[in-house]
């Protein structure tokens, strides 16, 4: 570990201690993990195991595993895919999305990021003229949208996009935050029951189908209908972490942002303290 990681640790544990972790982090897909390769994202949960990785369509599939484009994270690995998708079906439960993706620059309307779903039940989340937005599709009449506008964004590094999923409170959630600490947030509550995808797989940067064809029908349901052009997303991911169990408390999603993103005004805070507890112990002797 580096004195860099060290001292990440040591804030990270020091300012979350007294927040609660109540969801499970149960997929990690890091792009940097050496597991990986050309036709399969390894699930860092599982170690080296195969058990929940994400795997290229036969058209089109992962097209590069490269250097990642940034100045402001410790993201070192990205993909850049047509579409790679889920061995398993979606979650019938309360999860969360977290999705590091880069734009490179700027925003192009109708792009897939992530989507799950067929006809009536789906969910996903799709690129629009200036944001993005997330979609749930329910044959319980669950149909709800949720957006947030990017213009103000830094969009030439990663942006941390995060998706709520709440069975419960038959709720969807929608935040962005990029690596200057701007953030923002849209939700929308249901009276019907929310539709979660299961019996259909998940898919990361195009539809399911890997020719996005079928907006409505293959792009996770009704509700992505006012896409009028499907198309992959031509960006980077370089890490997706999936969180089952109760709503996502805000430690998870917190700190796996400062993990992500150094802070230099958090280092500095550090050495403060580290100064003032050495002029104390000096004061004792």
């Amino acid at each position: 570990m580096t004195t860099k990681q060290y001292i990440h640790a040591v804030l990270i544990s020091t300012i979350f201690a007294s927040q609660p972790l109540s969801a499970a982090l149960s997929f990690y897909y890091d792009a940097a993990d050496t597991n990986n390769s050309l036709t399969a994202w390894n699930n860092g949960a599982n170690g080296a195991s195969t058990a929940g990785k994400l795997d290229a369509k036969t058209a089109g599939g992962v097209v590069a595993l490269g250097t990642a484009t940034t100045a402001k994270t410790n993201f070192t690995k990205a993909y850049s895919a047509s579409s790679s998708t889920f061995t398993r079906d979606a979650f019938n439960a309360t999860y969360t999305y977290e999705i590091w993706a880069n734009f490179g620059g700027s925003i192009t309307d109708d792009m897939v990021i992530f989507e799950s779903g067929g006809g009536t039940n789906g969910f996903g989340m799709a690129t629009t003229a200036n944001g993005i937005e997330i979609f749930n599709s329910s044959a319980g009449g669950g149909n709800l949208n949720a957006a947030v506008n990017l213009s103000t964004f830094d969009l030439t590094d990663f942006v941390q996009l995060t998706l709520v999923f709440d069975k419960t409170a038959n709720s969807i959630t929608v935040a962005a935050k990029d690596v200057n600490g701007l953030s923002l947030t849209d939700s929308a509550t249901s009276a019907g029951t929310i539709g979660t995808g299961t019996g259909n797989g998940q898919s990361f940067f195009g539809g399911g189908n890997s020719n996005n064809s079928n907006a409505s029908g293959d792009i996770g349901g009704s509700e992505a209908g006012n896409i009028s052009t499907a198309a992959f997303f031509d960006g980077e991911i370089a890490l997706v972490n999936i969180y089952t169990g109760d709503a996502i408390a805000a430690g998870d999603i917190a700190t796996s942002y400062l993990a992500v993103v150094p802070e230099p005004s958090s280092y500095a805070l550090l050495g403060g303290l580290c100064a003032l507890s050495w002029v104390m112990v000096r004061r004792r002797r």
